[in-house]
């Protein structure tokens, strides 16, 4: 049997993501920074993104990407 998350969570998510990917071309680096340690790899792998962006992408947000224990926040960050 799979586990389904509570009702609202993908939802919840998916704002998170979004809110990643348009701090990204606001150059709101404070939200993206934020958003860099959330509980889920999509959105830390899009704040990555957006970190790089708003051309406020440091030596270390890569070093802890590229440690981070989801795949697709590593890829991001190559």
């Amino acid at each position: 049997m799979t586990a389904h998350p509570p009702p609202g969570a993908e939802a919840d998510v998916a704002h998170r993501r979004r809110a990643a990917a348009v701090a990204g071309h606001l150059h709101d680096h404070d939200t993206a920074r934020r958003l860099r340690t959330d509980p889920d790899p999509s959105v830390r792998a899009t704040a990555l993104g957006a970190l790089m962006r708003s051309e406020h992408l440091t030596t270390d947000d890569l070093r802890e990407a590229l440690t981070d224990q989801a795949p697709e926040v590593r890829s991001r960050a190559v």
